[in-house]
């Protein structure tokens, strides 16, 4: 199976998708992101796949340098604007 640009940038826009369904994903897996996240070692990490942002995040935090790869350049586009003042 093929994965198109445009079969990205529709999974991309069901991370914007804030029903209450979502929102209780998100908390269990923030608490799981947070739970792994806190036990990597290292200064540098690479994260591939964007998501929901919230590994993101994390890593942002914790990491010096964190590489974010994604095949949906709407992805890319948001955490750059959200994390930009990071910098």
């Amino acid at each position: 199976m093929t994965t198109t640009r445009r079969d990205l940038a529709q999974i991309a826009e069901g991370y914007g998708n804030h029903s209450p369904e979502n929102s209780v994903n998100n908390k269990v897996m923030a608490m799981i992101a947070k739970f792994v996240v806190d036990r990597l070692p290292g200064r540098n990490i690479l994260e591939m796949g964007i998501g929901g942002q919230i590994w993101t995040r994390l890593l942002v935090e914790k990491f010096e340098a964190v590489t974010t790869v994604d095949g949906a350049s709407l992805l890319l586009q948001a955490v750059q604007r959200e994390l930009a003042d990071r910098n």
